[in-house]
């Protein structure tokens, strides 16, 4: 037991100033986005460029795959379409600014950049997935309606983009007093009891896998990324606090690419 705690302190101290950065970056992402709504109206285009701005858009966001929900709801509601809303909810659960720096931190710049990169091809490829369906769908529909009245776009009217009111950007306070305070009080609240539970469990992890000689239970081969699939799915916790278990599934044994795949699942 006192090795777990060891370990657990021990990610601790690497992690805490990238922690503290990364804090700091949500709030002032929060500030931005919410002060310059009008990002919502690209979302509304057809095409897959907004399938790929939704999945540029969501990579940093510091949203789990819970909380993201009102916000994609949003983001449909103010016009934007189902590609880029699907691709919206995949990239901002797998990744965010304050998970970026925490990988980088504990597993490397490698897999600090991979990371991301990853998040965003599978968030464009669903988008894309999505579009093509309801767009096949659409063209179903409209065939058989072309003598009625023109139809919604995106669930709005023609022509309206669903932009937000411009009064509903303003804030009081300086702005950097509300990205502080969204960062190191709203999104601290939010996500720190879930990163000290991973950050433990990766004190176990690094604790305990060496002394089940994890590479001869699972292997190296390709199963091994199954294996990682499947314990990635059911388990809940955000990207930020899965990347210290990560960490501590690679010091066990686990292979970085394997690592990557428990991290996007």
């Amino acid at each position: 037991m006192w090795s777990i705690w060891q370990e657990t302190i021990r990610i601790l101290n690497e992690s805490a100033g990238y922690l503290l950065l990364g804090f700091f970056l949500a709030g002032l992402l929060n500030v931005l986005l919410n002060r310059y709504r009008g990002i919502t109206r690209i979302l509304a285009a057809p095409g897959p460029r907004p399938v790929f701005l939704a999945a540029i858009l969501g990579a940093p966001l510091p949203l789990c795959s819970c909380s993201v929900l009102p916000t994609a709801l949003t983001l449909r509601k103010q016009g934007a379409s189902k590609g880029a809303t699907a691709s919206f909810l995949i990239s901002v659960p797998e990744t965010d600014v304050i998970s970026i720096v925490l990988t980088y931190a504990l597993l490397g710049p490698v897999l600090a950049v991979a990371r991301p990169v990853a998040a965003v091809v599978t968030a464009v490829i669903t988008g894309i997935v999505v579009n093509t369906v309801e767009g096949r769908s659409i063209d179903a529909s409209t065939a058989q309606t072309t003598d009625k009245a023109p139809q919604k776009e995106n669930g709005l009217e023609p022509g309206k983009t669903g932009a937000a009111n411009p009064d509903d950007s303003k804030q009081g306070g300086h702005w950097l007093a509300r990205a502080i305070h969204c960062g190191f009080v709203e999104m601290f609240d939010d996500i720190m009891g879930q990163l000290f539970i991973g950050i433990v469990i990766a004190g176990a992890i690094v604790a305990w896998f060496p002394a089940l000689n994890v590479q001869h239970i699972v292997g190296t081969s390709f199963l091994t990324y199954f294996v990682m699939l499947g314990i990635g799915i059911p388990v809940y916790v955000c990207a930020t606090a899965s990347t210290p278990v990560a960490f501590g599934l690679i010091a066990g044994g686990v292979s970085p690419g394997a690592a990557l795949i428990f991290l996007l699942a």
